[in-house]
């Protein structure tokens, strides 16, 4: 955290703070949220300022960012350079109380033996680094030299290249983040007073640094110090302190490319069946980088190396099939299901029944399984193919997020231990969605206008449609496409509704404007022309146009040579001509290129 500059001046004369900027992520519209200092400190470590306007020392018992890390059992340290002895409340110049926070929060300065262990001189950051035991949160000011308070922006730029420059390489980057800001924002010397949501802080630097952060990316949303607190609680998997770093204030969750985590979800087909019976396997894969390794288990002592293998089963039973997978980068993820064989003449048969096999996701959907043969008790286990666990019980209920088609099994096990089973299939639709496309936007009267509702999501079949035009009056039929020919001049609207089996409705509405006929959207069309001999209105009106701007010219023309003139100086015109009564003429405009040297403004500035 730095002092008093806004961005421009510190894109201007910061290098060091540019290259970063440049090169990592940098928030083109960044603000504190008001002046001086000490408030700012306050926002980005509670969600609220408490006290704008004053650099006064208060203590405050509210919940704050240090609160929220220990309640959580993270690890987490404050570390103020220059700072005489662990939390120390008073000013021992350069350390200035008003950039430290965490003295601010009661739970912490009157707890003597956790603020002593958590507000810190820098030196004790520079110990952790060394030691490789670096804390999950960090929060660093530095002096009231180094800052750029009592200095300027060059001063701050040499510490922070020192500071921050041999560490970007460094082992404990590869999984961090670096925030790199400034409290507020000063224009010519007087504190600026922009900002957004009620905040008054000042335009000020902003750029977040580390692996994870969209390289050479601009970040372009209005951001400040609330939303920094939601960024830090979103990646850390904290809590709300319940003061601005809230929905007003979301997280700036654009500025990170996080990676996908390494996963394996494997598939059977079938999952149920009668011996022999021969299955074909294969994995789903998110995250990781190929090529992979595969190491499969089929349950009943054999495996395959295979992308994709398949393997029969002889004997009845119920085998555990698992996968072990491994990236280019070493990652292992594992995944299993389960594969029931049946007996081939089992005297078990199972009936599988669904309250719906059709419906749109997400849905819970509930199963039933009867039974009969063989000798009770039954065992009854059910198979989603959505990657859920099996379940026991003669029913059982699943919720389905995603599209998809998915084959439900059931496998009955009698009390002698044979095995029969069955499937039920399910499919999950998107919700139902149309758009209303147009052959053209604006058309002539008495042509065609050819409309079509393109579907989404829904059911494959069994849609209907309602077409109104101008709000109210039917037209078309029961059709995905219409055809209508306008009858007059003027804007229409045609509209329609579609409702599918599942009884979902969509609507959507688009306009047109008809021309060159008479009278309004219902009226008749003009009766035409001699055949052959019409001209199309637009060259006709445009040629009676042109008639009679150069009749009124010749007219003008005539009027103005019997007409003595009004008794203004001629003036020379080009090529010898006189110009009656024209003055001077104007200037060519004049284009400055920046000073030399001039660095360009910051990216949104």
């Amino acid at each position: 955290m730095f002092e008093n500059a806004g961005a421009t001046a510190v894109w201007k004369n910061g290098p060091f703070f540019r290259y970063l900027a440049e090169h990592y992520a940098y928030a083109s519209h960044y603000f504190g949220v008001c002046h001086p200092s000490a408030p700012n400190y306050l926002a980005l470590t509670s969600g609220k300022a408490w006290q704008c306007g004053s650099d006064g020392y208060s203590v405050y018992s509210t919940s704050n960012l240090g609160h929220l890390l220990q309640s959580a059992g993270l690890s987490w340290a404050g570390y103020m350079e220059s700072m005489p002895t662990p939390c120390d409340t008073t000013n021992a110049y350069p350390y200035a109380v008003k950039h430290d926070p965490f003295v601010y929060y009661s739970d912490l300065v009157g707890n003597a033996t956790l603020c002593d262990s958590h507000v810190l001189d820098l030196n004790a950051w520079n110990r952790s680094v060394a030691n490789g035991t670096l804390p999950q949160f960090s929060f660093i000011t530095p002096n009231m030299l180094h800052d750029g308070h009592d200095t300027n922006v060059p001063t701050s730029d040499a510490w922070l290249r020192g500071f921050l420059g041999p560490q970007l390489n460094s082992s404990w980057m590869r999984s961090s983040v670096v925030f790199v800001t400034y409290d507020e924002g000063f224009l010519n010397g007087v504190p600026d007073p922009s900002g957004f949501n009620g905040t008054d802080g000042g335009h000020v630097y902003f750029s977040a640094i580390g692996p994870w952060v969209q390289q050479n990316y601009t970040y372009p949303l209005d951001a400040g110090h609330y939303n920094l607190l939601s960024t830090i609680e979103w990646l850390l998997g904290l809590p709300s302190t319940g003061h601005n770093d809230s929905p007003a204030f979301p997280p700036m969750t654009g500025l990170f490319r996080l990676p996908v985590p390494f996963a394996v979800e494997p598939s059977a087909s079938p999952m149920i069946g009668a011996a022999p019976l021969n299955v074909s396997f294969r994995s789903t894969v998110t995250g990781g980088s190929p090529p992979y390794t595969y190491r499969w288990s089929f349950g009943e002592g054999n495996g395959s190396t295979l992308a994709a293998p398949t393997h029969v089963y002889l004997d009845s039973g119920t085998y555990p099939v698992t996968i072990e997978q491994t990236d280019a980068a070493n990652q292992t993820a594992t995944g299993s299901l389960e594969v029931v064989v049946e007996n081939a003449t089992s005297p078990v048969r199972v009936q599988v029944a669904a309250n719906r096999t059709l419906a749109v996701a997400p849905a819970n959907v509930t199963f039933t399984a009867s039974v009969r043969g063989g000798t009770p008790p039954y065992q009854v286990r059910w198979y989603f193919g959505n990657g859920a666990p099996p379940a026991t019980g003669p029913s059982a209920s699943e919720r389905f997020p995603s599209p998809g088609n998915y084959s439900v099994a059931a496998a009955a096990i009698d009390a002698r231990g044979s095995i029969g089973g069955n499937v039920v299939n399910v499919s999950l639709v998107r919700p139902l969605s149309v758009h209303l496309l147009l052959g053209s936007p604006t058309i002539r009267v008495g042509v065609a206008q050819n409309a079509t509702a393109a579907l989404t999501g829904g059911p494959p079949q069994g849609a209907s449609f309602a077409w109104t035009l101008n709000g109210t009056l039917p037209v078309g039929t029961n059709s995905s496409k219409l055809v209508y020919v306008p009858r007059g001049n003027g804007t229409y609207q045609l509209a329609v509704t579609v409702r599918d089996r599942l009884g979902e409705v969509a609507r959507d509405q688009a306009n047109f404007t008809a021309f060159g006929g008479t009278g309004s959207p219902k009226s008749p069309p003009p009766p035409p022309t001699t055949p052959g001999a019409e001209l199309p209105w637009e060259v006709t009106y445009a040629l009676l146009g042109a008639a009679v701007v150069v009749v009124g010219l010749l007219g003008w023309a005539i009027y103005r040579r019997r007409s003595p003139p009004p008794g203004g100086p001629t003036v020379p015109g080009p090529s010898g001509s006189a110009t009656e009564g024209a003055g001077p003429s104007p200037a060519p405009a004049r284009t400055e290129a920046p000073p030399p040297g001039e660095p360009p403004p910051p990216p949104g500035s």
